[in-house]
């Protein structure tokens, strides 16, 4: 029997590790970083996040 051939796009999700063994400095600059790529995306896409956002609260009818 063959397997099917893998679906185009990514995973439903991504599995991200965290290794227990990072130095204070080195989770502050992992924590860092991920706060400016949160930043850079809400400066370019506040208005769709905030649209997105109210339409997930609204209660499906």
């Amino acid at each position: 029997m063959t397997k099917a051939p893998p679906k185009p796009g990514l995973p439903l999700f991504l599995p991200v590790e965290i290794p227990a063994t990072w130095t204070p400095e080195q989770a502050v600059a992992v924590f860092d970083l991920i706060t400016e790529i949160r930043d850079r995306i809400w400066d370019q896409y506040n208005v769709q996040i905030q649209l997105e956002l109210e339409t997930r609260l609204l209660p499906n009818d």
